[in-house]
């Protein structure tokens, strides 16, 4: 099972070193608003993307996936989750990106169908590795699950 281990391990990081795309993962919170502030106060989710031309090309486009908790403000209510599958698109011009994702999210309780979510972004690229992004979110269900969020990535 160790060598199994290793392999996969010195497999994948060599596919990573001669890949031509950005892979991106990380953390982002936010604040509810719309119709989504009278559920909750705040939402915490996780974002994936993968970029297929390189981190500092002009116009990039990939797929992304995320998750997204909207905590319940109230004690008696469930938590609210989706799962966001979609498409980005930045566009880089010296460090700062600006762009769109948009696609479909599936909702994760019993109770939500999910819908068209779309998510315009504004982004700070540090030291190369991390981008620090600013954006609003809104997941077209029953009602306008929206939300003003800040985020932190992490680009292998």
């Amino acid at each position: 099972m160790k060598r199994f281990f290793w392999s996969l391990l010195l497999t994948m990081t060599c596919y990573m070193s001669v890949a031509q795309g950005t892979f991106k993962i990380g953390l982002v919170g936010g604040i509810a608003t719309d119709d989504a502030n009278t559920f909750s106060d705040f939402a915490l989710g996780i974002d994936t993307y993968y970029m297929f031309n390189k981190k500092r090309a002009l116009l990039n486009i990939g797929p992304t996936v995320g998750f997204r908790n909207y905590f319940a403000s109230g004690t008696d209510l469930d938590d609210i989750q989706f799962l966001p599958l979609g498409a980005a698109a930045r566009i880089r011009i010296l460090g700062i990106s600006a762009g769109l994702d948009g696609g479909y999210a599936i909702g994760l309780n019993d109770n939500l169908d999910g819908g068209f979510y779309w998510r315009p972004i504004l982004a700070f690229s540090i030291i190369r590795l991390f981008e620090l992004n600013f954006s609003y979110e809104v997941v077209y269900d029953e009602l306008n699950w929206a939300n003003f969020n800040m985020g932190f990535l992490i680009q292998i």
